[in-house]
């Protein structure tokens, strides 16, 4: 019977890693001279010393979208045209679970950046839901100012992350789990226009496999893609997608730049794009590539 190469991730994320390249087609190596260079630019905000990491040989790891990803909530679909980027480390403890951990040099885990919202205000409003000065104020947008951009961000802390290289390797179960709150940011919305939240995230579990969503909604595949190693003791596996279309979107809350708008204003968006949505009605797909090297390795290249 074939095994994973970690059940198990108690085998260590290293063996972890091997297995999983074991799985791919590998490339020629990346050139020796250089790197340093890539260490640096790639892992320079893995936590090397956390002492989780040090003492159970943990992998750091750098993942990029491509902008051939989306996110889609109700009926919002939000194009994904500027890259993601997920840094941190993870290792496996003495109960063999796997443990994320961001980085601890101020960087963020999930780099926040805004993604452009398609059709700008008048695609994420209902005005029949508006009223008085609320109304008022909303009229008066102009061309200029109907910009909505979306921010993905991490709700929480790096620890609720979940990461199985197994998973990743098998196709099968979740490969990357983010606890995930979106931000709307435009001026009449101001700037705490919130879907989920640090207390109730939206939960999207990723896979390279095959989902099996609640309908309306059908299943989709993501893909492992492959895998090279660009310098020695680094893994990227590249053209990998990780697909989910089973959780469930809240609706929002805290939006419109004025206090005293914001009942309004979480309503006409929840109306326009049709939030809260159950699972079944949404849907991220991320495309891109994911880098892996044994941080002991990453320690020494960076100089620390």
């Amino acid at each position: 019977m074939l095994r994973h190469p970690v059940d198990r991730e108690a085998r260590g994320q290293l063996t972890a890693l091997v297995a999983v390249a074991a799985l791919l087609p590998l490339a020629v190596l990346g050139s020796a001279t250089s790197a340093s260079g890539f260490y640096l630019r790639t892992f320079r905000n893995c936590p090397v010393n956390n002492p989780g990491m040090t003492e159970n040989g943990g992998l750091c790891l750098y993942a990029r979208s491509h902008n051939t990803s989306e996110f889609a909530a109700g009926n919002a679909v939000v194009p994904l045209e500027r890259s993601l980027v997920l840094q941190g480390g993870v290792y496996s403890n003495s109960e063999e679970k796997t443990v994320f951990v961001g980085p601890e040099n101020g960087a963020p885990t999930l780099v926040p950046v805004g993604q452009v919202v398609p059709g700008g205000l008048a695609n994420v409003i209902d005005p029949a839901k508006l009223s008085g000065a609320v109304l008022r104020e909303f009229e008066k947008v102009g061309p200029a100012r109907q910009k909505v951009t979306a921010v993905i961000e991490l709700a929480g802390a790096p620890s609720a992350i979940s990461f199985s290289l197994a998973n990743l390797a098998f196709q099968e179960g979740t490969a990357l789990g983010l606890p995930l709150k979106v931000r709307f940011k435009n001026d009449f919305l101001g700037e705490n226009c919130l879907a989920g939240s640090d207390a109730a995230p939206i939960i999207v579990e990723l896979t390279d496999g095959t989902t099996s969503p609640p309908a309306p909604n059908e299943p989709i595949s993501g893909k492992l893609g492959t895998g090279r190693e660009t310098h020695e003791g680094v893994i990227m596996i590249m053209e990998n997608s990780l697909v989910n279309n089973s959780f469930a979107a809240p609706g929002v809350e805290g939006c419109g730049r004025e206090p005293a708008w914001q009942e309004q204003v979480d309503a006409a968006i929840d109306a326009k794009v049709d939030l809260p949505a159950p699972a079944g009605h949404n849907a991220s797909i991320i495309t891109g590539a994911l880098g892996a090297a044994e941080s002991g390795r990453v320690k020494e290249h960076l100089g620390l």
